[in-house]
């Protein structure tokens, strides 16, 4: 992938990652919003609840006694149709909120994999770098090993190193690759095979 080609689709993986974090943070936001919805609509509906029994009791001492109760039958019959809406609203908000949470669920995916996308360009940036500077960095490698082959220094009294001559770049440098590419050497520099094919060289002159 050209290098313009790749910084464009990185500042585009960015801007997805931005946009999933602003739908994330409004779905939050939707969340508490549905939650005290809930709350206030299910202490309605138990109050409703408590008014109906209440007034039906009204009632059947009015009824006991031979009064009229046209008028409070009118009131559990609003106190009923209230009541009706506030559990239709207890249900509709339910639905709501388990959809909301789906989203949440969806959403911290989605945000994942986009992270993982975006990883995923930066090192396709960052190998073709390591390639090449590890590649230059073999040659100045390979030139050290070279004088301490001719200078026949086993004991490093020419040049030594902070961190030894092993697990490091001295004695080994690899060329890294990405899914799908195909590998010319397994390394730019060996430590092993380098010094044998020198010796072998200088023994041959």
């Amino acid at each position: 992938m050209e290098t313009k080609e790749l910084t464009k689709k990185l500042q585009e993986a960015e801007v997805n990652i931005e946009s999933i974090e602003n739908l994330m943070l409004k779905n939050v936001k939707d969340i508490e919003a549905t939650e005290q919805r809930l709350k206030k609509a299910e202490s309605r509906s138990n109050q409703l609840k408590e008014q109906h029994e209440s007034a039906r009791q009204k009632r059947q001492g009015l009824l006991v006694a031979g009064k009229d109760a046209q008028a409070i039958s009118k009131i559990i019959k609003d106190i009923r149709a209230e009541s009706e809406e506030r559990e239709d609203e207890v249900i509709g908000l339910q639905k709501k909120q388990e959809r909301l949470e789906s989203e949440k669920v969806q959403l911290a995916s989605d945000k994942e994999e986009a992270r993982k996308d975006f990883l995923r360009m930066k090192l396709q940036e960052l190998v073709p770098r390591y390639n090449e500077t590890a590649l230059k960095l073999s040659e100045i490698v390979k030139e050290i090993h070279d004088l301490k082959i001719k200078l026949h220094d086993p004991n490093n009294r020419a040049i030594g190193s902070s961190m030894g001559w092993d697990d490091n770049a001295l004695e080994k440098i690899p060329q890294l690759r990405l899914p799908g590419e195909e590998v010319n050497k397994y390394s730019f520099f060996n430590r092993y095979t380098y010094r044998q094919e020198k010796i072998k060289e200088i023994s041959e002159v």
